[in-house]
């Protein structure tokens, strides 16, 4: 049962998107990277794991958010304008 749900949380987590394509996976905080390396540690054994170090204290889809998103993310990755 367990198992099932740690799948179907992967599932969520990658949004359908196999795994094994993902090269990277990014945390907002060094604690949701440990989780997810706690959650799904053989999975994500060869995937770069990027903490964006953005404090979890932001609702969601908060404009400050995304802006502090776009900042971070542009230093590993191409971010559309």
């Amino acid at each position: 049962m367990l198992l099932d749900k740690g799948k179907r949380q992967l599932k969520e987590l990658t949004q359908g998107k196999p795994l094994a394509k993902m090269i990277a996976v990014t945390s907002l905080e060094s604690k949701h990277g440990r989780i997810l390396r706690e959650k799904f540690g053989e999975a994500l054994d060869d995937k770069r794991l990027i903490c964006l170090r953005i404090p979890d204290d932001y609702r969601y889809m908060e404009p400050a958010l995304i802006d502090e998103l776009k900042a971070a993310l542009t230093q590993h990755v191409e971010v559309p304008g």
